[in-house]
């Protein structure tokens, strides 16, 4: 029996770095690849789709967060993983400067750059087929929304807002404390006076 295929983790997808983190030495993923066991994900260099197994419904997700890992998903791809939003084609990132914005050309990429993440920005940290991922909060994507609005639509904004009162998972200060953070109140205040 091959040992190296007993070291593969239980996802569809993976990274070199994860793959000598459990003990696989640089030759034997060679060896994996060379009998299609692994197969290179295009464009992302050091990550692996493994063969034998079918792909995951967020497979997109997975390949961005093993090649870029400080990326952040937000926006549009952040309300659809909140239960915000219906399905969006592209997939939002923010990636703070210096990090580079990942180049996958068959992925449809969309983001936004900040010099830094403002202080107090709420993130959610999820591991998804043993893949750390990064997602904007519910609350904090709300607010993104309104302050990317002339990209996404105010009418995204407004409906994303109202849905996540809808869900009760979160209060209006806390939309409001992220409001601030991103430097959005004023735009947000009217909405939020509608509907409370």
């Amino acid at each position: 029996m091959d040992t190296s295929k007993s070291q593969l983790p239980a996802g569809s997808v993976t990274s070199a770095q994860a793959l000598t983190g459990r003990g696989l030495h640089r030759s034997a993923i060679g060896r994996l690849v060379h009998g299609k066991v692994l197969i290179r994900e295009p464009r992302a260099r050091g990550v692996y789709r493994i063969a034998n197994r079918g792909l995951s419904l967020h497979h997109d997700l997975l390949v961005v967060a093993l090649y870029a890992p400080n990326a952040v998903f937000c926006l549009l791809t952040a309300l659809r993983w909140h239960g915000l939003r219906g399905p969006c084609p592209d997939i939002w990132l923010c990636v703070p400067a210096p990090s580079r914005f990942p180049d996958l050309g068959h992925l449809p990429l969309e983001g936004v750059r900040p010099r830094a993440l403002p202080t107090g920005w709420e993130t959610v940290e999820v591991t998804l087929e043993e893949v750390p991922m990064q997602f904007t909060s519910p609350a904090q994507t709300v607010a993104d929304c309104f302050q990317y609005r002339t990209r996404i639509g105010l009418d995204v904004a407004v409906a994303a807002l109202r849905a996540l009162v809808r869900t009760g998972t979160t209060t209006m200060e806390d939309i409001w404390r992220c409001a601030k953070v991103s430097g959005v109140e004023a735009e947000v205040l009217p909405y939020m006076e509608s509907i409370r």
